[in-house]
């Protein structure tokens, strides 16, 4: 599942708690999730995902 927008982006080094409990259930169930760049202009904004097999 991949979500994305445009707003204002994650501040570097800046790992919300919710982003560390998704990585966690994810790594649980030996999937995978990250952040990246958002859709805006230049990436603005963030783009998250998780991955899990089926």
């Amino acid at each position: 599942m991949t979500v994305a927008d445009d707003g204002v982006g994650i501040p570097d080094g800046d790992r919300c708690g919710g982003l560390r409990d998704l990585a966690r259930r994810a790594e649980s169930w030996a999937g995978s999730s990250g952040v990246g760049p958002g859709t805006g202009a230049g990436g603005a904004g963030s783009t998250v995902f998780r991955q899990a097999p089926l």
